[in-house]
């Protein structure tokens, strides 16, 4: 069994765009509206012969300055996914929050939080 990056990608997209339209794969379109996400996925590691895990890292960012109200209820309706399992006709996917961090952004008109997953992919056999 092979750990299938491209249809984690869709699984995760797919439940990302159901909870706010505004979460990107890899980089924000130009122009985006605040707040917005974007999400990478980490190295995956093998864990059994039919299963992995790997990190689901979402960067979200808000433009409001010191008033950071909108970027703590964009991170909250994020925190949804956690422990939430998802699945396509050959792979199924845990997710499981592990942090969510403040991080100082260089602009003093952003503010910036960071979602941690674990992420559990399993192969259907």
């Amino acid at each position: 069994m092979i750990f299938d990056e491209m249809e984690a990608g869709k699984i995760i997209d797919a439940k990302l765009k159901e909870i706010n339209a505004k979460v990107y794969p890899r980089i924000a379109p130009r122009g985006g509206v605040f707040p917005y996400g974007v999400y990478t996925l980490g190295t995956a590691f093998q864990i059994s012969p039919s299963s992995w895990e790997f990190t689901l890292t979402i960067n979200c960012w808000d433009n409001n300055g010191d008033n950071v109200a909108d970027l703590i209820s964009f991170v909250k309706n994020l925190q949804a996914l956690n422990e939430v399992y998802c699945f396509s006709e050959t792979v199924g996917l845990d997710f499981y929050l592990e942090s969510i961090i403040t991080i100082p952004d260089p602009s003093e008109h952003l503010a910036r939080k960071q979602i941690n997953y674990k992420m559990i992919y399993y192969n259907k056999e």
